[in-house]
């Protein structure tokens, strides 16, 4: 009860000085560029690029950062990514706004502060061609830090918005330059470590670009990093692995973690299952990356796991086959399960198959 009365005093404190903190004329000692690292990307490169605010007086000043972090992009930004078309790209979906830790930062006279962002959490480029972005922010500045004297009266909400642009071509030979250069780096600053061991920003920043390539020549790097433990988490490996389970090095991994001895967690009686549901549960989601190759290869694999001794994962398997396989390689596995010794598992195979029909 005390932490929802704080929070609404948080909140009352806030709207609170946007009205008073007019006076402080904040929004004529600033001003926003951004910065990009390069003016010339590939198609499928993923990027990095700096908000920056300036401090164009001759007075420090703080500015708020954080409190939007947790959901994988500073979400108090706005961020648009527009082609030579103008057309906006439409912007990921975000599971969720977790927040984050908040702070006000000094900005001394004419310095500035940089709000790295991530490019392709604001749009997935498919296509070469000239881009246009745009970013802006409710910066909130003060001319002192509020915090110390738990004084909000002074801050200023202060709108920016800056524009640039940018080119995207289409060279797979340079791509695949990029990602050697890239797996190459990841392993000289880990040397044989994982990534999430490490504060290196650098590292950081190679562990999302290799988050988000589609490409395959990325594979036979997260499949060493999973088989001698290095480089990056087991996790976070067999989650990228499961989007490149059509390659048949993938999936030969993909099928090793799923038949080893780490047991996906879920409460099994003769009558229910209930999944839970963990990022970190590397056979259930080697599972499911397996269901996504949707072939003959993986619905043989499938089929054969009929009481197999794990009935939460055919729960998982019945779940997630109408996400992603054809309407026949369904009907296999609703057929493989609708005799399974596990009641649950059954009943949701015969409930997925009516459903089925009448789609």
């Amino acid at each position: 009860m005390k932490k929802v009365i704080l929070g609404i005093g948080i909140l009352f404190l806030l709207n609170y000085s946007i009205a008073i903190g007019q006076e402080t004329g904040c929004d004529n000692k600033v001003s926003t560029h951004i910065e990009l690292r390069k003016d010339t990307l590939l198609l499928g490169e993923p990027a990095f690029f700096e908000y920056v605010i300036n401090n164009d007086s001759d007075e420090p000043i703080f500015v708020e950062e954080g409190g939007d972090y947790r959901s994988g992009r500073k979400i108090s930004f706005s961020v648009f990514i527009i082609s030579a078309d103008n057309d906006t790209l439409k912007i990921r979906e975000l599971w969720g706004a977790m927040g984050g830790l908040i702070g006000f930062n000094e900005v001394m006279p004419r310095q500035s502060r940089k709000f790295k962002l991530f490019l392709p959490m604001w749009g997935g480029i498919e296509k070469p061609g000239k881009y246009r972005l745009v970013a802006s922010k409710k910066f909130r500045i003060a001319p002192e830090n509020p915090f110390l004297k738990e004084d909000y009266s002074k801050v200023q909400v202060v709108p920016k918005e800056s524009t640039t642009s940018f080119i995207v071509i289409d060279d797979n030979e340079r791509l695949g330059e990029f990602i050697e250069h890239l797996v190459t780096e990841i392993k000289n600053e880990t040397k044989g470590r994982s990534t999430y061991q490490s504060t290196n920003e650098r590292t950081y920043e190679h562990s999302r670009i290799v988050a988000e390539i589609a490409d395959e020549r990325i594979v036979p790097f997260l499949v060493e990093s999973f088989r001698e433990k290095k480089h990056m988490e087991r996790a976070k490996v067999i989650r990228l692995l499961s989007k490149f389970s059509s390659n048949d090095i993938a999936f030969e991994t993909l099928k090793y973690v799923a038949q080893g001895t780490e047991n996906s967690k879920c409460f099994v009686s003769e009558d229910s299952i209930n999944v839970v549901w963990s990022s970190g549960n590397i056979r259930q989601t080697a599972i499911q990356g397996i269901v996504k190759r949707n072939d003959e290869k993986a619905v043989e694999y499938l089929t054969a796991k009929k009481d197999d001794g794990y009935p939460c994962e055919r729960y998982v398997i019945l779940i997630r086959a109408k996400l992603f396989m054809s309407e026949s390689n369904r009907i296999r596995i609703y057929n493989a399960f609708l005799s399974d010794k596990n009641q649950a598992v059954r009943r949701k195979a015969k409930e997925e198959y009516e459903k089925m029909k009448k789609e």
